[in-house]
């Protein structure tokens, strides 16, 4: 590696090393992580609320016109992004009563990945053989 490559690792190490004691430290820095999260928790309530009323609106539109494939593989979405939403806010709210650390929240989001995954599989493989797609 040359020189100049050395210096710019050593300097980006010594900047995270910062910014993780100014996250973890208590003062003025953690105060700022507190805010943030905060936003992010107040989006995810945002985010919750505009799920309900697109799952209000697609029951309704399904009970009125009947289902068809679209409908259907965006209902489930729906209700998949529901439950990942809500459980979001928990952890979110956990974290700002200073219940749970951060990583609870990381990890519910890369866990649920998962389930998305398993969706679009239904979606692509699953729902051509239900409805008889050629």
């Amino acid at each position: 590696m040359s020189n100049d490559m050395n210096r710019y690792l050593d300097d980006f190490g010594r900047d995270l090393k910062q910014a993780n004691a100014t996250v973890n430290a208590p003062g003025p820095g953690r105060n700022w992580t507190r805010l943030a999260a905060a936003g992010a928790a107040a989006g995810i309530v945002v985010a919750l609320v505009i799920d309900v009323l697109m799952l209000v609106a697609m029951s309704g539109r399904i009970a009125e016109f009947g289902a068809s494939p679209n409908k259907l593989a965006a209902l489930g979405l729906n209700v998949l992004l529901l439950i990942n939403l809500a459980g979001s806010a928990w952890l979110a709210f956990a974290f700002l009563r200073r219940r749970s650390g951060f990583g609870a929240l990381e990890r519910w989001q890369m866990a649920y990945l998962p389930a998305f995954a398993v969706w679009a599989g239904v979606v692509a493989v699953v729902f051509p053989l239900v409805f008889g797609w050629d």
